[in-house]
Formats: C-alpha cells, structure tokens, sequence
C-alpha cells in the first residue's frame, strides 16, 4: 500500500487542497440521495445511479493511487471516472420508470464486434451531451480538453509515465516517489473533474431537483459547493433550485 509514502504525500501537499479535493469526491455521493424528491423512485435513475457508486469509488481509488506515489495510474483511472459519468445515458418514456432496462437495449452493441463499431467515439459523446444540456454551465471544448489531457496518461506518453517523472527530475528511477508538484497538479485534476461530475450528476436529476427545491438539506449543500470552490456545480444547483 506504500503507507509512507501516503505519510509522506499528506504532509507535503496544500492541506486546502487535498481537503477540496477530496471532498469533493464524497459531495458527489451525497446530493443525489438528497434530490430524490417524496413518491419519486430511485429506479427511474437506475441506468445512472449504477454508474454514480462506481464513479465514486473509482475517483477514491485514483486519489489512494496518487498520495502512495503511482501518477499515472491515478490519472487513468480519473479518466475512468470522467468516461463512467459520460456514458450514465439519458432515458425517453419507454424507460422512466425502470431507467437500468435501456442496459438490455444496448447490450448488443458491446456483445456483437460488428455493432460495437456503431460506439461513438469520446469527442462525439462529450457534444452530444453538450446538445443535450448535460454539461450545462460548461462547453464541450471545455470538457474536452480535460478528457484529451488525461488521454496521454493513458496512452502512456514516455513523460507521463512515473519512471519518465523521476527521470526528468533526476530521481531514482526505480524508486516509487512522492512529487509534491505532480501530486498537486493531479489534486487540482480530480477537483475539476469532480465539479464535471457534480454538473453532471445534477442535469440529469435536474427534474428531481425542481421538484425537491423546498428540500432544506439539499439547499445546504450549496454552502458546501460554494466552500469547495466547485464553481461551475454551485452554479447549476443555484440555478435548479431557483427554477
């Protein structure tokens, strides 16, 4: 678990920052449970809601991976974290009520090689949900950039990989390190792509959260956002409760 160099990663980072960071992460996890508004059922989110918990756990793994020293491997899976939001699809009538059974619908895109070509490729996917609002306060330019700059960690660019980080620093390149520059860029990364997360997760609950606007709780979290300095999430939940 390379516990020292977590030891080492927690008291040589922003302590501001890490605390954001992470923070962030769990607000994700709490305003959906908050949104769900009296009579509604968690089912008509199912096909989302499936994606939420793993996109949760998965950004708490990549942060566990960034403060024991493995950049890289944080990144890829924050890339992960940012796909899994994406791809939590939208539903029409046919699915309201049990949202997960469009799942049986689009299997056979996955199962059959020649209909997997039909998957649109990631720049496609980010318009598309710009079209559809889901990015609203952000752009599809915006949200792109961020996915094509974690795409180098996973196509393995020789600087990107950690034994290229030690050596560009003069480190041991067999050692696995703590860099405090690369573990705060990578802090400031996953709090981006948290706030993504949240605009994310609050468009596609935004019908729940119109109807739950007199929700006390849910009103407090923008105290919260606010604190985090999830900008762009603050926005679009000020603006839902508003409506």
């Amino acid at each position: 678990m390379d516990l020292p160099n977590i030891v080492c990663s927690l008291v040589t980072v922003s302590p501001d920052l890490l605390t954001k960071a992470h923070d962030s992460i769990h607000e994700f996890i709490y305003i959906a449970p908050l949104s769900l508004p009296p009579g509604a059922s968690w089912h008509e989110k199912s096909a989302f809601l499936t994606y939420h918990f793993v996109a949760f756990h998965q950004a708490h793994r990549s942060l566990l991976e960034a403060l024991a020293g493995y950049y890289n491997t944080a990144h890829v899976i924050l890339r992960s974290v940012l796909e899994i939001v994406q791809k939590a699809p939208q539903v029409d009538e046919d699915f309201e009520k049990i949202s997960a059974a469009i799942f049986d619908k689009i299997d056979p895109l996955f199962s059959d090689s020649e209909l997997r070509k039909l998957i649109p490729k990631p720049k496609v996917i980010v318009w598309q949900l710009a079209e559809w609002g889901i990015l609203e306060p952000y752009s599809a330019g915006e949200v792109y950039r961020i996915y094509r700059k974690l795409s180098a960690e996973v196509h393995v660019i020789p600087d990107k990989t950690d034994l290229g980080r030690r050596l560009l620093r003069e480190k041991n390149i067999f050692e696995v390190q703590v860099i405090p520059e690369e573990l705060t860029k990578y802090l400031e990364f996953l709090h981006k792509i948290m706030d993504i997360s949240i605009v994310i997760e609050l468009n596609i609950l935004s019908d729940w959260i119109k109807q739950s606007r007199d929700n006390q709780e849910l009103t407090k979290r923008l105290e919260v956002l606010k604190n985090l300095e999830l900008r762009n999430a603050f926005l679009r939940l000020s603006a839902l409760l508003r409506n």
